[in-house]
């Protein structure tokens, strides 16, 4: 495995009515619901959790339960849940189970987006178009959760990698259409402006050029929609022609959805911790550590990630299971499994129990790639624990400054540590694109992220009276 392979890239794809295929008949519609029930909770734990906002949850599922109607699936029983994650994302599991990640509803700007993305989600379950791929067997082993990077298995990343394109994210480009097509259809008949799935591929495909410019395709954890999702523009003429052939003219709901994301976290929460700069800050944990001037960090659901030119990190959590506690022990014993490691010591980070070694990982062509791993003791029996794989292994320097960076958060520091929050302002006369864009706390690429909140293309400008998205920083206000 290659040094790049160790950023986590686990997000799965925007999947996609009709009666089902002949193959979706092995698995009756009460199997398909006892399998996604299964594997509810422990898909909501690789993605970061139910994001902790009842009036979000509620629209969301307001407006599931309305194109539900429209589908003529009053009857049935759906769950719709918003996941704490970053990541722009949506996807559906068999039986009734849709998702959408707080990143996605910060790219939206209206009530029909919304409703375009969960119709589309809708779709899959009710073409049955898991059923056609895969049994529910591979789901649920494959939602079993990712394990450690030097188990003797494959990568937390292969894993996850696994777990976003084989399980749930592999639907064709037939049944993509498909989807995009009910999803339209469920658009018109629940009053909803049909155009509106253009505008929300279009904008999906305007954050995944920015964020390629900004990250560079290394970081394949903020494109795994469009990496598992080909053939976008395509998608885009398809839907808006689509929708102008329906000859329907309803609701954008625009001024609704405003009201409702005003106050959306962005880039973190509480519970996963926060990204500034180079930062990684836990309010929860109180811990922070700071990566190598040029590294960029990602924080997803189950570890934390940082890249750069030279080498590439991973942070997560785990618990001893055997003997007393002891950080050595459960590197050297439990972590790797009583492989072979180079120099294992005991050591100490921000006053806290450490051990760190060296270990050497076959790689895919055949050599080896030297990991450098550390755990800190987090409480008896927890354990923070790194991964650093550098390009040049005798490079140590960038691992020696991130360790030492870690530390504990005070109470000044906690009690100052806010989430960002997503603003709605509406555009006085005078306001403009780039007086706007100052007001943001995103430190950088500030007029850029204000036009990706808000779907403004170059060349595109404000009117008096609009309703804008601006990042802020400070406690929820409803």
């Amino acid at each position: 495995m290659t040094w790049r392979g160790w950023l986590l890239a686990a997000l799965i794809a925007l999947p996609a009515m009709a009666p089902p295929s002949a193959q979706a008949q092995f698995t009756t519609e009460a199997e398909e619901a006892a399998q996604g029930a299964q594997a509810h909770k422990g898909l909501v734990t690789q993605f970061g959790g139910v994001y902790d906002d009842p009036d979000v949850g509620l629209y969301v599922a307001q407006v599931g339960a309305r194109l539900l109607a429209a589908a003529g699936q009053q009857g049935k029983e759906y769950r719709f849940t918003v996941l704490d994650s970053d990541l722009p994302n949506a996807f559906a599991l068999p039986g009734g189970f849709a998702y959408i990640t707080r990143g996605m509803l910060a790219l939206i700007n209206t009530e029909a987006e919304l409703a375009s993305v969960m119709g589309h989600e809708i779709g899959h379950v009710i073409a049955r178009h898991s059923a056609e791929r895969q049994s529910g067997a591979m789901i649920t082993g494959l939602l079993a959760g990712a394990v450690g990077v030097l188990t003797g298995n494959n990568s937390a990343a292969q894993i996850a990698g696994l777990l976003g394109q084989g399980a749930l994210a592999s639907y064709s480009r037939g049944q993509e259409y498909e989807a995009d097509q009910l999803g339209i259809l469920y658009m018109v008949a629940g009053g909803w402006n049909p155009l509106a799935a253009g505008d929300m591929l279009s904008g999906l495909k305007r954050s995944s050029d920015v964020l390629e410019a900004r990250f560079g395709q290394q970081d394949a954890g903020w494109n795994e929609f469009f990496a598992t999702h080909p053939n976008t523009l395509e998608r885009i003429g398809r839907a808006v022609a689509l929708a102008r052939d329906t000859g329907a003219n309803g609701d954008y709901g625009r001024d609704r959805w405003m009201r409702v994301s005003d106050g959306l976290m962005y880039l973190g929460s509480p519970a996963s911790g926060y990204v500034r700069g180079r930062d990684f800050l836990h309010p929860q944990l109180a811990i922070a550590f700071t990566v190598p001037p040029g590294w960029v960090l990602a924080n997803q659901a189950t570890q934390v990630s940082a890249q750069g030119k030279d080498g590439a990190m991973a942070f997560d959590m785990a618990r001893q299971q055997n003997r007393a506690s002891d950080p050595l022990y459960y590197l050297t014993q439990e972590w790797l499994k009583g492989r072979q490691s180079i120099q294992p010591a005991r050591a100490s980070f921000a006053g806290l129990p450490a051990a760190v070694t060296t270990v050497r990982v076959p790689t895919q062509g055949g050599g080896e790639q030297l990991v450098q791993l550390a755990v800190i003791e987090r409480a008896p029996k927890q354990f923070y624990r790194f991964q650093f794989v550098m390009r040049d292994s005798r490079q140590t320097q960038p691992v020696v400054d991130t360790l030492r960076s870690f530390r504990r958060l005070g109470p000044d520091e906690l009690r100052d540590l806010h989430p960002w929050r997503i603003r709605v302002f509406r555009v006085n006369p005078g306001d403009t694109i780039a007086s706007l864009s100052a007001m943001m706390v995103v430190p950088q690429d500030k007029e850029q992220t204000f036009r990706l909140l808000n779907a403004l293309d170059a060349g595109m400008e404000l009117r008096p009276g609009d309703l804008v998205k601006i990042v802020r920083d400070g406690p929820l206000r409803r």
